[in-house]
Parts: structure tokens; C-alpha cells; sequence
């Protein structure tokens, strides 16, 4: 026994003088309802002969969905946060297992499902209040804020906020992040939006959702970002996929803009979501947010976009 705790005390004194003392980081992410992992646990289908030939009330579409779904999956399937499937947790917990084994990861995943920019600055507030939490002897609850997800936009774009707040909204949400104080920078990855408008191909449309329906019968119910996922023709679709395309611009403006002003904050941007094509199988039942397989698609994309934990 005495053996024993003498390599016990070793090893903790080798990992001490390699790795330093262990520390505990915390890792972020504020964002809307793809964050949330809204409805994740469902899923969508290929279109079929017969889900062609259904037909639906609206009443039967509302019990289905209300009896079937899930609507916060954050802590399980979400691409941020989720700890069932390979999403940017559970990828930077297993790159500080490597780096530095002694040391503990949390996540704190604020996101709201149905948040546009402004809604951003609340959450803000809540990652920096986070940071300088204490525990019970005083002494601070987390070595640092490793990592930032920042996942925002669909929602000003479905709703039709103007371009000026949501830039205005954008630049507050930065200057409140700047706030956060350690002895490394705030490293913050920004995804761009998933094309949304390709949600109103026939493909897609035809695939069946909740208890069989078709997604088209579902979301002309639910009414989810009618203004870009409806379409008459090529010129209109255009026109939307070119209305999306400038909310990325916005978003990246926000960001190379923000990396110039705070030094504080290491910020990259990707849009890689918008070349993406969307397809049935990835869509939760009610044909709009991504399900379990479509947030690991969209984690791992994003995780080679960021260029600190590779």
C-alpha cells in the first residue's frame, strides 16, 4: 500500500511539473434553435409514392408533432454542445486529453430557440457573467473561456430584420464579449447561415415529416420561415438564396471588423453551411431544423473551420 500511494504521489508530482496544475476551462455557445438542437431527435424522410398520396388535417399534423418531438436537445445532439455525438464539446474535450490530461472542460450552452441578433446581447452577458464566477472558497470557478460557438442569423433573416440592426446588433454583441478578462485571447468561431430557400426544393418538399406528412403540408401548419423556404420560380428562388448570401456578408463584415477593434477577441468566420446541400435524411420531422445526423454533419464541418485545435 505504501508502494502504492508513493506512485500515486509521483505521478501527481510528474503531471504537476509537465502539465502544470490542473485546470478547469469552459467552453460557450450562445446562438438560436439549431443550437438548441430543436427537435434533433427527430427525423425526416426521402419522399415515397405514398407519402405523395397522403393527405393530412392540420389538427392531425399539430398531435403528432406535439406527441413525438423533442424541443431542447442542446445537452444531447446539439453540434455545439451535445454529448451524443461528435460535436465541438465532445472534439475539444478529447483534443485536451491529448494536450493536457490533468485539465477539466465545461460547457455552457445559452442559446434560445427563435433568437435573432439582439437577443445575442443578453446571452453575451450571461458567458460573461460565467467567467467570473467564483466558488465557495473564493477562487475562480474556470481557468478561462477556451472556445466560443456563435451561430445566429436564420431567424433575423426569416423575419426580415433590417440589415443596419442586425449590424448594429452584431457589434454590441462583440463589445460585451470583449468584456470577459483573462490572460489569453477569447477564441470565438462564427458559422454563416445553411441556404435556406434549398428547404423549398421538390425534394425536400415531398419527404415526409411527423406521423408520414408531407414537409410541405407541415410547414405550410407550422408557417417556419415562409418568406424564404416559399417560392414561385428560378427568379424568386435566386432572389432569396441571394438575400441569405448577404446575411453571411453581414456576419463576416461583424466579425473581420470586430477582429480589428478588440484585440481581446480571436474571431474566425466560416460559411461553409451555405454550400452545403440539404437533404431530407438530415432534417428533424418538421422539415426545417437539422435532426441527430444533420448537427454532426454541420459540427464537423465547422470544427476544420476553426484554426486553434486542430
Amino acid at each position: 500500500m505504501y508502494k502504492f500511494l508513493t506512485l500515486v504521489f509521483a505521478f501527481l508530482i510528474f503531471s504537476n511539473e509537465v502539465y502544470g496544475a490542473p485546470k478547469h476551462y469552459l467552453m460557450g455557445a450562445i446562438g438560436d434553435s439549431i443550437s438548441v438542437a430543436f427537435m434533433a431527435d427527430t427525423s425526416a424522410k426521402a419522399a415515397s409514392l405514398s407519402s405523395l398520396l397522403t393527405k393530412t388535417s392540420e389538427d392531425q399534423v399539430r398531435a403528432t408533432i406535439d406527441k413525438e418531438s423533442k424541443l431542447d436537445n442542446r445537452w444531447t445532439l446539439s453540434w455545439t454542445s451535445g454529448n451524443q455525438i461528435q460535436s465541438h464539446f465532445v472534439f475539444l474535450t478529447n483534443y485536451f486529453k491529448k494536450t493536457e490530461p490533468t485539465s477539466t472542460l465545461e460547457v455552457l450552452n445559452v442559446a434560445v430557440s427563435g433568437a435573432v441578433t439582439e437577443d445575442l446581447l443578453d446571452q453575451a452577458n450571461q458567458i460573461v457573467a460565467a467567467t467570473i464566477e467564483t466558488n465557495k472558497d473564493g477562487t475562480k470557478k474556470y481557468d478561462s473561456l477556451k472556445y466560443l460557438t456563435f451561430l445566429i442569423g436564420a431567424n433575423d433573416a426569416c423575419h426580415g430584420i433590417a440589415d443596419e440592426d442586425m449590424k448594429a446588433n452584431l457589434n454590441h454583441v462583440f463589445s460585451i464579449l470583449n468584456r470577459i478578462k483573462q490572460s489569453e485571447p477569447v477564441r470565438i468561431l462564427v458559422s454563416g447561415l445553411p441556404k435556406i430557400p434549398d428547404l423549398g426544393l421538390s425534394a425536400i418538399n415531398n419527404s415526409t415529416g411527423f406521423g408520414g406528412f408531407k414537409c410541405s403540408t407541415i410547414r405550410n401548419i407550422t408557417g417556419t420561415c415562409r418568406a424564404l423556404v416559399s417560392w414561385t420560380d428560378n427568379d424568386d428562388y435566386n432572389n432569396k438564396v441571394t438575400y441569405v448570401s448577404d446575411r453571411n456578408r453581414i456576419l463576416k463584415s461583424a466579425v473581420d471588423a470586430a477582429n480589428l477593434k478588440y484585440l481581446n477577441l480571436k474571431i474566425a468566420f466560416n460559411d461553409e453551411i451555405f454550400q452545403q446541400k440539404i437533404v431530407a435524411e438530415e432534417l428533424a420531422a418538421e422539415c426545417f431544423h437539422p435532426n441527430a445526423i444533420g448537427q454532426e454533419t454541420l459540427s464537423k464541418s465547422l470544427w476544420t473551420a476553426q484554426p486553434w485545435y486542430q
